[in-house]
């Protein structure tokens, strides 16, 4: 009879949620079946995954406690094996609490989780404390943290994934050590979220993640050494990236290799523990060569750009693709391939770096992004950014266009007078070559000018002996030297009317020539110095 009474009882209905295919193994390996389950809602459930804090939590308490025990045995049976026994068996073991529904605080600070720990789907309904653990593998999928929730200093060694996961609370992960990637795609931010100090030494996935009007995220002096994503994520609350001298959040490949040799150090002691039980615990796997930080933010919902704030940290304008970024909020950023350069290596690194991310049209959409950065800077009156973002917004359409379509065009022109108005200098220099050819051209031997008249020279001429007359004879040109050549030439570019008159057809189409570029050019310098400092 007890027999039957066993077989007939009712199995755990474990989560609404829960996959056809999973549910054995979860009734199996995650449930308490020494105990009968309980009805609720019209379901039964065991004591884990009973979805109610009116259960009995003093025995919930003593249930879990002894599963964290039963698994550290486990382990320390499998340190006693062989080796390929030992590889074998702890990779079966793991820290399985799958849906399980915690009624009460949870502390696991200072734990250490030496194989795989799956919350996958877990509800967190009050506090929890995972400060300064330490995990292998960790899976958080779809878990709700109802309460405040700490990953302070905590060591992932493994992959961590966050996906899907909602934080009804506050978050902490400062200071935390994430060496493999991380995923939070699709996971909700509703509250605050602390990862000040953390280090990301792989690939941080916020895809399509979640940052409600409510949530302030702060990644204050964090350490990302490899891809940022947050394509197509929602930011409608606060979020803010915050450096400090010396440590710019998105690090690039000098930052990169002394975070590398850093964790080396600072880890030695848990390779050394992890060793004991044949345990690989190297931090620093996933990190390569000439490795550096990359932003993605393309296509993500921007609701309140303004809430999105860089302070003091590293950017390149090519992480500004597919978004809106004329009124996030730059405070002294180090911007990464912006100034000019000869050949523009700047420019090329930045179009391999979208091509790389494979970004569709990355010359087209980097053009763009440029433009609005410029926007950016000039609303905040940071004109020389605005300058360089627009010089490099005309530079990449030019590059656009082959070898030959770049050369003899309106832009060819513009980029030569004066760097398309954004270059004084360059502008000043093209005034100065026109002023000095033309004043050169003035005292040379092929311009020819009309005779003053006051040096035209008069003559008398015998017709009768009682009668004269005044006939002008013909005049000469008139040849200017250096001074009066370069005193010409300004007064032409003046727009005045100087004399002496040009004398042949040469000589007035140079006249032409330098009232019409003078001017021109002279506006351009204008325009470049009013750029400068002013909209």
């Amino acid at each position: 009879a007890p027999v039957n009474q066993i077989s007939e009882q009712p199995k755990c209905h474990v989560h609404d949620k829960v996959k056809n295919w999973e549910v054995g193994k979860i009734r199996e390996k995650v449930c308490v079946n020494d105990e009968p389950p309980t009805e609720f809602e019209g379901k039964h459930y065991c004591l884990f995954h009973l979805p109610t804090k009116a259960k009995d939590i003093e025995k919930f308490e003593e249930k879990f406690r002894a599963r964290l025990k039963e698994i550290k045995e486990k382990i320390a049976d499998a340190e006693k094996l062989s080796e390929s026994e030992h590889k074998q068996v702890i990779t079966e073991i793991r820290y399985d609490f799958r849906y399980v529904w915690f009624p009460t605080a949870i502390d696991l600070s200072f734990y250490k989780f030496v194989s795989v720990a799956d919350f996958q789907s877990t509800t967190f309904s009050e506090y929890c404390n995972f400060n300064v653990a330490i995990f292998s593998r960790v899976d958080f999928q779809s878990a709700t943290f109802s309460d405040f929730v700490n990953f302070k200093s905590a060591k992932f060694k493994d992959y961590a994934n966050f996906s899907s996961a909602t934080f009804m609370a506050i978050a902490y992960f400062s200071s935390a050590t994430l060496a493999a990637d991380t995923n939070f795609s699709h996971t909700t931010f509703s509250a605050d979220a602390d990862f000040s100090e953390a280090t990301f030494s792989a690939d941080a996935d916020f895809s399509e993640a979640k940052f409600l009007e409510t949530s302030q995220v702060f990644f204050q002096q964090t350490r990302f050494c490899k891809t940022v994503d947050f394509k197509y994520a929602v930011f409608t609350g606060y979020v803010t990236f915050k450096g400090k001298r010396g440590e710019n959040v998105f690090l690039d490949k000098e930052a990169v290799l002394e975070i590398k040799n850093d964790l080396n150090q600072k880890f030695m002691y848990l390779r050394k523990e992890f060793a004991k039980r044949r345990i690989d615990f190297r931090i620093t796997d996933n990190f390569v060569e000439n490795q550096e930080a990359v932003l993605n933010l393309q296509n993500a919902r921007l609701e309140k750009p303004e809430r999105i704030s860089f302070h003091r940290v590293r950017l390149c304008p090519g992480w500004f693709v597919n978004v809106d970024s004329r009124k996030m909020v730059f405070t002294d950023v180090i911007w990464d391939n912006l100034d000019r350069q000869f050949r523009n290596p700047n420019i090329t690194a930045e179009i391999e770096s979208l091509e790389n991310r494979e970004v569709s049209e990355p010359r087209r959409l980097l053009e763009v992004a440029c433009r609005q950065l410029g926007v950016n800077a000039e609303e905040n009156n940071r004109y020389e950014d605005a300058s360089k973002f627009r010089y490099m917004a005309m530079e990449t359409k030019r590059l656009e266009y082959s070898w030959h379509g770049r050369l003899w065009t309106l832009s060819w022109w513009y980029r030569l007078s004066s760097g398309y108005g954004e270059n004084w200098s360059q502008a000043f220099a093209v005034l100065l070559a026109i002023l000095l050819l033309s004043g050169v051209f003035y005292n040379s031997p092929w311009a020819n000018f009309e005779m003053p008249e006051k040096k035209q020279t008069t003559a008398v001429v015998k017709t009768e002996p009682e009668q004269t007359t005044e006939q002008p004879q013909k005049p000469e040109f008139y040849k200017m030297n250096n001074l009066e050549g370069f005193v010409y030439s300004l007064y032409v570019a003046a727009l005045q009317r100087p004399e002496p008159k040009a004398a042949d057809t040469t000589t007035r189409l140079f006249v032409i020539l330098e009232t019409i570029f003078a001017p021109l050019q002279a506006a351009l310098l204008a325009l470049a110095i009013r750029r400068k400092f002013m909209r």
